[in-house]
């Protein structure tokens, strides 16, 4: 008897506990759900549909809840039968504008659309700014209406329980409609639309679900006391199980929970027995998935300490707990070999995970700062890792070591870059190498050993870090640069025999090897943020090298010397451009071979040897405020050759690179004029001769100058003159045995034949202005084709009129050629172009003047309207030749204000157009200087894709064949 009575104490215990109901509720639907377990579907969330949460979609209406939060679930059904749930989401998506709820529930499933953290439009304006809102879709069968109501019941307990609404309790809601203030504050957390409807009178058309749920004898009384009892159900936490994870034998383990009821979190507190708890911290475990969660251990948070550790769990609902020890004495320790942890602090995520050896620490593609971090070593070496950050606002901070946190928390401050270095037997036994990935940057290359690596300047944070411990001897790539500033810098690094590239430096230190008799080979120099500095230009530099000579001059970090050619650099010269060359003077100086270091030399002046096969071994390089006292010591180059140096000053470029021995100084085919020159002989008492060179220049508005000597400046600099002519001629036993000669580049005409000692090269009584210079130095008694005349004059009678072939033109298009061809002429010639062209060209595309283009848009060339013309434009028909096929098109073609307009835009055309890589101007070879004859220059401008006609060379040449329009030449 007595095991019977316990049995039916038990059976009536598990009733009241099932049905949790008051005697005035009684319900056969919320019996039958109990009694057989009626499972209900979980919810299924598809958002991205409902666009009117968000304020910038919907007219900047607030979607946010009064106090911030929901205060109620509002039960809504769609009041139709025969429906389908997901035709009536779609429904509800595209009629928004007018209402939506959050979620759909029918006899299988809940569906939630709407964000329910903001508010929707379903209950007018009291409801909708408290409430939760789900819509039910009309069931026929007892079965679906069961599993339909277990599902609605559980799903609104557990939006009491994650909104903290409380246990469940019905809205006041009177028996017919009134009219209330909608100030009132809710008295409940859960309501039918039919209450809200009747208590704020919106409209007495809302009485649902009331109808519907009478046909299953169920009411709003009822539904209560089922959420109520799932409430129950899920308020009360339960931890069912834990287990330890990984291997606490190398201080990497995980603590694993698995629970059951209305758990929120789960919270692991971990300590070390030796801390006492002093180091106790409540690690946050990560729901992995349904009732499961997992904490991870961090060894950084304890100092990395060895021995016996407890741990705990605890789960919590948002009003009770539950508690386990999961192991009060495991046994943590950490492995003999060195091992760097290391851990940041993130922008919005605070500390992270710490990891080790090269894993990345930080975040990569999220665009947060890293604020602080922490770094470590655990092993048998004695000593330790000491580090600093450079941190926003702030600077680089002061050091320090073994776990302490380097950087800010909660200032919002971005580190910007890192030094780590080893302490003690560590740091004799280990290298240690890091690099960061910087905003906007990426990662940087890996410094090592107290370098910097990250920014300083830019205002660029820190985002995440690498950190390896490498043993010592051990080959290790660093790849690109570990660290950039702001700082005005020129960084340089050289290539070393057996050795290969070295590592850049800056500033005055050594690139390239002292006492080893290793040759250096090449080297790329540059000025690191120039333009931060709000200054333009850059470095260029040029190498000597064994059996080559002087290289052509390279430029920011390029390559200058050779590489795998086993070949010595001998001498070098660097020098600055731009802006950066007017505010900076830029020294360097050599290591030569049985020399040792030479003195300092500056601005494209030679540094080492030249003739004396003497390795380069070193290299020095610092940039100089102009105006700063710098001492260069010594001479800084030897040279062996008798050569004639000379450099100009350019219009716009100001002094070029030195040159020597015939090569160009100057510009051509940029209508730059010669502004001073400076010429020397260098080596002449090498060679045991004396004397040396004297040279004097024809300058605009002033006349031949005054003869100088030996690197003197002969012309002007800053005043906007040209050189006209020059005269050049050498002295002493020098003259006696050498010949100079020379020859000028000059406006309209290109080059010159060669002049020499002495005699005038260039134009005098022109205005033409010399562009560029060759100077050869040549031994007596050697012949020399001087080429064609050396000076010009002023022609000493005009030029006689062109006479022309005009027959078979009539009289408006002879009117219309002699009107243009004087102007055309007049511009050709001042453009280095072939008059005969220009007009071939004109009468081509017009026909002599009368086309439609011509006579409406002034455009003689047929030139188009590209994506670079500003101007207005004329659409017409025109025949273009496409695969071998004449067509007719529309195109845009530009519109001239008038004839002349359309004549100088041609010149323009010719003169400027690029080609398609950039590199150099598209019709180069049709300049009268490049072409010679309209033949070529007609076939070049065919080529250089003037015209799709493939006979459009032909047609040039033939009119100027036939009108003789070569006279115009």
């Amino acid at each position: 008897m007595m095991k019977k009575k316990w049995i039916l104490l038990a059976i009536v215990a598990v009733s009241t506990c099932l049905l949790g109901m008051k005697g005035e509720a009684a319900s056969a639907v919320n019996d039958y759900i109990i009694k057989n377990n009626v499972k209900p579907a979980g919810e299924t969330v598809s958002l991205g549909r409902i666009y009117n949460q968000d304020p910038n979609r919907n007219g900047g209406i607030n979607m946010n809840y009064t106090d911030g939060k929901p205060k109620m679930v509002i039960i809504h059904e769609v009041g139709v039968d025969g429906g389908s749930i997901n035709g009536s989401i779609d429904y509800m998506v595209r009629t928004q504008d007018s209402a939506f709820v959050h979620s759909f529930v029918d006899g299988s499933q809940l569906i939630t659309i709407a964000d329910k953290a903001k508010k929707s439009w379903g209950s007018g304006g009291w409801g909708n700014q408290y409430g939760i809102q789900i819509e039910q879709m009309r069931v026929t069968t007892s079965a679906a209406f069961y599993k339909q109501i277990a599902t609605l019941a559980k799903w609104s307990a557990e939006q009491l329980i994650i909104y903290d609404m409380g246990a469940p309790k019905l809205m006041s809601s009177p028996s017919s409609p009134q009219r209330n203030d909608l100030s009132i504050k809710p008295d409940g957390n859960l309501a039918s639309h039919k209450m809200i409807a009747y208590k704020f009178n919106q409209t007495t058309d809302h009485v649902d679900p009331d109808a519907y749920w009478a046909r299953f004898g169920y009411n709003m009384n009822q539904f209560r006391d089922l959420v109520e009892y799932y409430y129950n159900q899920l308020g009360t936490p339960k931890i069912n199980s834990t287990s330890v994870e990984g291997n606490p034998a190398t201080g990497e383990f995980k603590v694993r929970v698995k629970t059951s009821g209305a758990v929120t979190r789960v919270s692991v507190p971990i300590w070390s027995h030796d801390n006492g708890q002093d180091d106790l911290l409540w690690y946050p475990a990560t729901k992995v998935k349904d009732d499961e969660y997992l904490a991870t251990f961090d060894g950084a948070n304890h100092n990395y300490q060895s021995g016996l550790y407890a741990i705990h769990a605890y789960a919590y609902s948002p009003s009770k707990h539950a508690t386990t020890v999961v192991n009060g004495n495991l046994q943590v320790n950490y492995p003999t070999t060195p091992i760097v942890h290391y851990q940041t602090h993130v922008q919005s995520i605070g500390w992270q995970q710490s990891v080790t050896d090269g894993e990345t620490s930080g975040t990569v593609g999220q665009s947060l700062r890293v604020e602080a971090l922490k770094l470590a070593v655990t092993g048998n070496v004695s000593g330790g890792v000491q580090y600093q950050t450079h941190v926003q606002g702030i600077g680089w901070q002061n050091g320090v070591a073994n776990n302490a946190l380097s950087g800010t928390t909660g200032k919002s401050l971005r580190v910007e870059a890192v030094r780590i270095g080893l302490t003690g037997d560590l740091k004799s036994q280990y290298d240690i190498y890091y690099r960061v990935q910087s905003q906007n940057k990426g990662w940087f290359g890996w410094a090592k050993n107290g370098d910097s690596a990250g920014t300083q300047g830019f205002g660029l944070r820190l985002e995440s870090l690498q950190v390896k411990l490498v043993k010592k001897g051990t080959a290790f790539d660093v790849g690109s640069e570990a660290f950039v500033t702001s700082d005005l810098a020129v960084s340089y690094q050289t290539h070393i025999q057996g050795i290969g590239w070295q590592a850049s430096v800056k500033d005055g230190a050594v690139s390239g090897t002292i006492g080893k008799s290793l040759r250096l080979e090449s080297v790329k120099i540059n000025v690191d943020n120039v333009a931060f500095n709000k200054m333009t230009g850059g470095v260029q530099y040029q190498t000597h090298v064994q059996s080559i000579g002087w290289q052509n001059p390279v430029s920011d970090n390029a390559l200058s010397g050779t590489t795998g050619k086993s070949l010595r650099v001998e001498a070098i010269k660097i020098n600055l451009t731009g802006t950066l060359g007017q505010n900076y003077d830029i020294y360097y100086r050599v290591n030569v071979q049985d020399k040792g270091w030479l003195g300092w030399t500056k601005n494209g002046e030679s540094a080492g040897t030249q003739g004396f096969a003497l390795r380069l071994e070193a290299m020095q390089v610092k940039l100089v405020k102009k105006g700063t006292a710098f001492d260069v010591g010594g001479d800084a180059f030897f040279n062996s050759e008798l050569v004639v140096n000379y450099q100009t000053h350019v219009q716009n470029l100001g002094w070029q690179t030195m040159v020597k021995e015939g090569e160009t100084s100057g510009t051509s085919g940029k209508g730059l004029r010669l502004e001073g020159i400076k010429i020397d002989v260098a080596n002449v008492a090498f060679h045991k001769m004396n004397g040396g060179i004297q040279y004097q220049t024809h300058i605009q508005n002033i006349g031949w100058q005054n003869a100088v000597s030996d690197n003197a400046i002969s012309g002007t600099t800053g005043q906007g003159l040209r050189l006209e002519a020059i005269r050049i001629n050498l002295t002493g036993t020098l003259a006696e045995n050498y010949d100079i000669y020379y020859r000028v580049h000059i406006q309209n005409k290109g080059w010159l034949g060669w002049a020499k000692d002495g005699a005038s090269a260039g134009s005098e009584g022109q205005a033409l202005r010399l562009e560029a210079i060759q100077i050869k130095l040549v031994k007596k008694g050697i012949a020399f084709d001087t080429g064609g005349t050396a000076f010009v004059v002023p022609p000493p009678a005009p030029t006689l009129m062109p006479v022309f072939n005009l027959s078979g033109v009539n009289d408006t298009q002879k009117a219309w050629f002699n009107a243009i061809y004087p102007e055309a002429q007049k511009l050709a010639k001042a453009n280095d172009l072939l008059p005969s062209i220009m007009m071939s060209q004109t009468i081509l595309e017009t026909g002599w003047g009368q086309s439609e283009l011509a006579t409406k848009a002034n455009n003689f060339f047929g030139v188009k309207a590209d994506v670079s013309w500003k101007g207005a434009k004329y659409t017409a028909l025109t025949n273009e030749v496409i695969n071998g096929k004449t067509v007719q098109v529309m195109a845009d073609f530009r519109k001239y204000n008038s004839q002349a307009e359309s004549l100088k835009d041609y010149v323009t055309k010719i003169k400027t157009t690029l080609n398609d890589r950039g590199t150099d101007y598209r019709y180069r070879a049709a300049w009268r200087s490049n072409a010679k004859t309209y033949d070529n220059a007609a076939k070049a401008l065919q080529a250089g894709g003037y015209a799709t006609d493939p006979e459009y060379a032909t047609k040039l040449i033939t009119r100027i064949d036939k009108y003789k329009l070569n006279a115009l030449d």
